[in-house]
Parts: C-alpha cells; structure tokens; sequence
C-alpha cells in the first residue's frame, strides 16, 4: 500500500528525514512512532505529496507517484495531518458537504461517515461550538469521505483527553475490522501504538531504526527470572557448579526464564544446602525500556 524507498527531505541545509525506507502492506494498523520533530509528519506530507522529497520515491499501491498519477492515486486515501482544517461558521454537516463536492462523491456519503463518527446528533451545530474531541472525529469523517483504501492519520488523539483517545482508538480499530482499511497512524505515544497497530516503524532524528510487528518488538523484552535468598554467595556457587548462566543484581541473580521442572530441580538443591528461597518471580522489560535501548534518550511516552 505505501513504500518509501531512500526517501529524503532537506529543509535549509537540514535533513528532516533521512533516506526512509517505509513498507506499508494491506491489512495493516502500522504505527509510525517517533518523538515530536524526529520527522513524521514531514514524511507523511511527502508520501501525499504535500512536500516535494529532496530526493527518493514513493509508492502508492504498487506504483511510483509520478506528477501525472499523483491526483488519480490520491482519490484512495484518506488522510488526517496534523490539526483539521474547517469552517467555524459552518455546521459539522455542511463542512463534510463541501469535502464530497470536491471529492465529486454521492451526498449520501455524508450521511455514511457522520453515523461512523457519531456525530449524527450534532451535525448542525456550528463547528466552532465544538469539543476538541468532536472537531477531530469531524476531521477523521472528512478522511473517510469517498471509502478510501488507505487512511492516513497523524498524530489523531494529540489534545484529547483520556476518554477521548479511548474513542478514537475504537473508532480506528473499528475501520480496519469492518472496511478492512489499511491505516497507518503517526504518534510520539508508545502506550497509545501498543494498543492499537499491528506493525511499527520508529523513526528517531529522521531515520527509521526499527520496523516490524509489534509482536516482534515484545520479544526483545525476554523474560528472565529473579531468585532471591537468604545467602546469595551460596546460590551463586551452586549455579556456577551446575552451569546456569546468570547475572548478579544487588540482592538477586537474573536467570533466563527456566521451564517448571528445572526451577523445582534448582529449588530442592538450594533447599539441600539449607538455603531458604525467599522470593522467585519473572521480570519483563517494558515497551518503555525497549524503546529507551533502541533512541538511545529518553522521549515522550
């Protein structure tokens, strides 16, 4: 659906991005993750075409964009960038009813998009009257005018509150399900990614450094086993003798995670040695951690 190849933006003869190599594929929920000015939304305006690369292609649905395609491939997105743009004066309906003449789309669209975002009961209160929450689901219904393949959203719960997130992570998790869109959605949220995509891109000072599932991102948090007791220098004699790799915390020895029979086996021979277990629990980096190793600096989480 979208895939960047060494894509690259210089600004003042400053790299925003930096040779980005994006693979979009059908079916996805793919977070693009990074902090605030790592260069998301940059990418995101070159892949529309809203920002001319300083070098690099861009593929949509299988084909270069070229300035003769651009507009014909463009009618199977939907995007979302940054803040949405409306009329305050204008009801919530009528703002959609300006986006479907210009997308030349059946007025029964409106209709359609309202009842996705719920917001059929105040379709003609003026948007200037609106929540934040509202104006950003009126923002999402304009993306969804025309049944678009492909939905691009950024930063879509930025301002909101925790209800409002949840709404709107609901919202995004029920169009990929029911229209089997494929969505990529930016964020400098980790917590919010995690519950939402299924794959992940982080990209840090314009570059991507990571991109896979996010199933794949959990197994870099190995879960490894922390035994405590009442004498460690013993404990750590007998993993030395028996040959179970470990590594020594304050008051603890980390162990890779062992299967049930081998944790009994070491417990009756620490209990031959008059050694009394006072604590055996697993331990898992978290997301947090994991992403901490891969930007080298602590970010927004």
């Amino acid at each position: 659906m979208i895939k960047t190849k060494d894509l690259t933006k210089v600004y003042y003869k400053k790299t925003c991005v930096n040779h980005l190599n994006m693979d979009v594929e059908k079916g996805m929920i793919y977070g693009f993750l990074g902090p605030n000015g790592a260069g998301k939304s940059t990418s995101l305006k070159m892949i529309l075409g809203l920002a001319k690369p300083t070098e690099g292609q861009v593929f949509l649905f299988g084909e270069e964009i070229t300035h003769q395609n651009r507009l014909e491939k463009l009618k199977d997105i939907g995007a979302l960038i940054e803040s949405p743009s409306y009329y305050g004066h204008l009801s919530g309906r009528e703002n959609l009813e300006i986006i479907q003449m210009l997308k030349e789309c059946d007025p029964q669209e409106v209709d359609r998009v309202l009842e996705i975002v719920r917001l059929e009961k105040e379709q003609d209160k003026k948007v200037s009257q609106y929540s934040l929450g509202m104006k950003q689901r009126l923002g999402l219904a304009g993306a969804l005018i025309g049944n678009p393949k492909l939905l691009i959203l950024d930063e879509p719960t930025n301002g909101l509150d925790p209800a409002g997130i949840q709404e709107m992570r609901e919202l995004i998790k029920f169009l990929a399900r029911e229209f089997k869109m494929t969505i990529l959605v930016s964020s400098h949220l980790l917590s919010e990614i995690d519950q939402l995509a299924t794959h992940l891109g982080i990209i840090q000072n314009g570059e991507m450094i990571y991109q896979d599932s996010l199933r794949n991102l959990h197994r870099y948090s190995q879960q490894r086993l922390a035994l405590k007791t009442i004498d460690l220098p013993k404990t750590i004699q007998i993993l030395e003798k028996n040959n179970i790799p470990f590594e020594q915390e304050r008051d603890a020895v980390l162990m890779q995670r062992l299967t049930d029979e081998a944790i009994g086996q070491l417990s009756c021979m620490l209990g031959k040695m008059n050694i009394g277990i006072t604590r055996i629990e697993e331990r898992q980096k978290s997301l947090e951690e994991i992403f901490l190793e891969l930007t080298g600096k602590v970010v927004s989480l």
